[in-house]
């Protein structure tokens, strides 16, 4: 009778199964604060700008660009299932990590 209740607690997901909620294909929570954050960050130098007579024209650009910039940062690539963000971390890793080659030199 236990043998019943242990196969029920078992769940079994494939693995191209994705667990995060998505809004988008490889678009979620994380990438949208990141995209919203970046949004920010142009509304902000926007604000400045507007303290000085910027067009407003100009103003709207600065926060559309900034917002592209960060959604392009945090979209994952669907080939690799990396975001730009994540390969730029990986890279950093990367360059630290210390290689040793060994060369075997064959005289004839």
């Amino acid at each position: 009778m236990d043998d019943n209740n242990y196969m029920n607690d078992l769940y079994l997901i494939p693995k191209n199964i994705n667990a995060k909620f998505q809004l988008l294909p490889g678009f979620g929570w994380r990438e949208l604060f990141v995209t919203l954050s970046f949004m920010g960050v142009g509304g902000v130098i926007a604000l400045i700008l507007h303290l000085f007579n910027a067009p407003i024209f100009l103003l709207f650009i600065i926060v559309v660009l900034f917002g592209a910039a960060g959604y392009m940062l945090s979209m994952e690539d669907p080939r690799t299932g990396m975001s730009l963000l994540r390969v730029m971390k990986s890279m950093r890793k990367f360059k630290q990590k210390q290689n040793m080659y060994f060369y075997i030199l064959r005289r004839r």
